[in-house]
This record gives structure tokens, C-alpha cells and sequence, in this order.
């Protein structure tokens, strides 16, 4: 049961202005099989 989830962030990036606009974070499931697999919702702040 360890390490089942993991947390990725994800920079989002003004490409205009070239600058960071802020971070995603992205939830993943590992599993047994077939890896990490995404949900389908995720949170930005």
C-alpha cells in the first residue's frame, strides 16, 4: 500500500510575457500494473 499516490506540480507559463503564472498541482495513482494513472480533476492555485 505505500507510495500508491505521488504528487506532481506542473509550472503554468505566461508564453506572452514569458513568466510564471503559478503551479498544478496533479494527484496520480500508481498502479500495481499499469502505472501511474491520471484523475480526471485536478486543483490549481
Amino acid at each position: 500500500m505505500e507510495d500508491r499516490f505521488a504528487i506532481f506540480y506542473q509550472p503554468i507559463v505566461d508564453l506572452t510575457g514569458e513568466r510564471l503564472e503559478a503551479y498544478e498541482a496533479l494527484l496520480r495513482w500508481k498502479h500495481p500494473e499499469r502505472g501511474f494513472v491520471a484523475f480526471l480533476c485536478t486543483t490549481t492555485y
